[in-house]
């Protein structure tokens, strides 16, 4: 069930080609849209000079900033050739009004993404 909700998505999202080197947001920014990392790999550039993230294929990036309606906490800059899926904010929020499996699907992807950054939630 929760495939169907992704593919439900991952079908609305705007395909964007990133190059080395662009950065999908900066710290601070607001967030108004949410990336899905297709192919490729970025990387956050945390603040405080804590460790930066190599991140590969399959990952929402700017996702908990864009729910909690917040700043970016870090930036967001790609290392290679990506094919990324832009969504803007309010479709995520409307996806989610839709669809009642959305909110536990972004619910597991934030946590998949908090495990692989090692981060604890706040």
């Amino acid at each position: 069930m929760l495939l169907d909700t992704e593919k439900l998505l991952l079908a609305r999202g705007t395909e964007l080609y990133a190059h080395k080197g662009e950065y999908l947001y900066r710290k601070e920014q607001l967030a108004e849209f949410v990336f899905y990392l297709k192919d490729g790999s970025v990387e956050i550039l945390p603040e405080n000079g804590k460790e930066n993230h190599r991140l590969q294929s399959r990952c929402f990036l700017g996702l908990h900033e864009a729910l909690l309606n917040v700043e970016h906490q870090a930036s967001v800059k790609v290392n290679d050739e990506s094919i990324l899926l832009v969504f803007d904010k309010q479709e995520i929020e409307h996806f989610m009004e839709e669809h009642r499996m959305a909110r536990r699907y972004f619910m597991i992807k934030l946590c998949d993404q908090m495990d692989l950054l090692q981060k604890s939630y706040e």
